[in-house]
């Protein structure tokens, strides 16, 4: 069978704004020159496809990147904004990115037959009348849900933590 190919779907990660007081989430959405939606905790920017939440005490989280280098280049560009139109924050540092999950697919070029891959798998669970018709289980550190078309996906800690996942995924599926 084989294997297809892997992409990665979504990297959500977070940086750290050193900055030396609580930032004003409500001036900066005023302020910056880009689309945000304040709520009471949290602004949120969008920049290009992507949400990038900004929280009071500096740190920045974005979902849906594709990469660790575009996680990194969108947080510093709104670093950048921040730094530019607050005042209080002069001379802002960044710290890494640190990611906190990945999300891979996977499309098989042939179907599944979840009843049998249900019970191949040690705790995986198979309700298509509740749940989406799907077999669920963890893998390793990651959760994975199999479809009957194919599709896989996981969501694992880190990129190591995905490959071997999918390594081991597959060679349940191969062994079926």
């Amino acid at each position: 069978m084989n294997t297809g190919n892997r992409t990665i779907a979504s990297i959500g990660a977070k940086m750290r704004v050193l900055v030396k007081e609580q930032l004003d989430l409500k001036y900066l959405h005023y302020s910056l020159p880009i689309s945000t939606v304040l709520a009471p905790s949290r602004l949120t920017a969008y920049v290009r496809k992507h949400s990038i939440n900004i929280f009071a005490n500096g740190e920045l989280v974005i979902n849906g990147a594709t990469s660790i280098d575009h996680a990194r280049k969108y947080m510093r560009n709104v670093a950048r904004l921040i730094q530019t139109f607050d005042e209080k924050c002069g001379k802002v540092r960044v710290t890494a990115v640190k990611v906190f999950n990945v999300i891979g697919t996977i499309k098989l070029e042939k179907n599944v037959c979840l009843e049998r891959l249900v019970l191949s798998i040690k705790g995986a669970t198979y309700e298509p009348e509740i749940d989406l018709p799907c077999v669920r289980c963890n893998v390793g550190n990651s959760h994975v849900s199999v479809f009957h078309s194919g599709k896989i996906i996981i969501l694992s800690k880190n990129l190591p933590s995905l490959d071997s996942s999918v390594d081991n995924i597959m060679q349940i599926i191969r062994e079926m």
